[in-house]
């Protein structure tokens, strides 16, 4: 006789909501190595589609900023016409 479904928040329900399972994290790990062990190649390729064509060469870095930098979401903010929005920025 099969039991019962987990239900949401149950602590025996898998792992965590938002943890990396362990088959990503692996893969991430491996590309990291990867890309440490050929950081002189990987700037001598860049230099080299540069010299051709510098646009090319900017994508590739951007592409390779996407495993580095997080993206950030766009936020839309909106408001009646007859309201202003203000935004005030802290640090």
């Amino acid at each position: 006789m099969r039991g019962r479904p987990f239900e949401n928040g149950d602590p025996r329900a898998g792992r965590p909501a938002g943890s990396a399972n362990r088959s990503t994290a692996a893969a991430r790990d491996a590309f990291n190595l990867l890309l440490e062990g050929n950081v002189e190649r990987l700037q001598a390729w860049i230099d080299e589609v540069a010299a051709e064509d510098p646009y090319k060469a900017f994508g590739m870095v951007m592409d390779l900023a996407a495993y580095v930098v997080p993206k950030m979401k766009a936020v839309e903010l909106s408001a009646p016409q007859d309201q202003t929005i203000v935004v005030n920025f802290t640090g």
